[in-house]
């Protein structure tokens, strides 16, 4: 499940509230959670998922 915010900022910041609170969505819908970033004025875009979540992906993408 993917969370996306946008910001007219440079910086963006994630409580653990936050975090929380997609990660229990996600995981209520038996997805992975996601926070994607949008920052306008740099025209940047993050995506943000935790660190277990970027190790399975990562070691998925070795057998490709």
């Amino acid at each position: 499940m993917t969370e996306a915010k946008w910001t007219g900022k440079n910086s963006f910041s994630v409580s653990a509230a936050v975090w929380r609170k997609i990660e229990t969505e996600a995981v209520r819908s038996g997805k992975t959670p996601v926070l994607a970033v949008r920052m306008e004025p740099s025209d940047l875009d993050l995506v943000v998922l935790s660190e277990d979540d970027f190790l399975a992906l990562y070691e998925s993408s070795k057998g490709n």
